[in-house]
């Protein structure tokens, strides 16, 4: 497992989302992070299965964290794609983002959303723009 930069995980806790979803920062270094979302009822559509919702929410904190790892936490998603290819029923989520471009300004990630048994759930893509003074996170 990757070591998880302390400054950062502390901007993940201060989330309120955090807990209410139940999210996990697993890992956060060197332009790639990690996310872990137990599985709850609560967090279920209709239809008993995860919502997209969520998918794509776990899908931007892990990308937002890559980005963050290299550029510093002074980030804003600017831009977002996600494509849901299979329903998660019953089983926790697990995002893992990655730095594939990073810029003056700009950084952009892919993600890999999968269920807990390994299927790919969601495939995302979003970009991160600097705001404030530009600062990179402390290792």
């Amino acid at each position: 497992m990757a070591p998880v930069n302390e400054e950062l995980l502390a901007l993940f806790l201060r989330a309120p989302i955090t807990g209410y979803i139940g999210q996990q920062l697993t890992a956060c270094d060197a332009g790639m992070a990690e996310i872990h979302l137990p599985h709850k009822r609560e967090l279920e559509q209709s239809f008993g299965i995860t919502h997209g919702g969520l998918v794509a929410t776990i899908a931007d904190t892990a990308g937002f964290f890559a980005a963050a790892s290299l550029a510093g936490a002074n980030l804003a998603t600017v831009e977002f794609k996600i494509n849901l290819v299979a329903p998660a029923r019953n089983e926790a989520l697990h995002a893992k983002g990655t730095v594939v471009h990073r810029g003056g300004r700009l950084s952009v990630c892919q993600v890999t959303v999968t269920s807990q048994s390994g299927t790919i759930v969601a495939l995302a893509q979003a970009t991160y723009t600097t705001i404030g003074s530009a600062s990179p996170a402390s290792p």
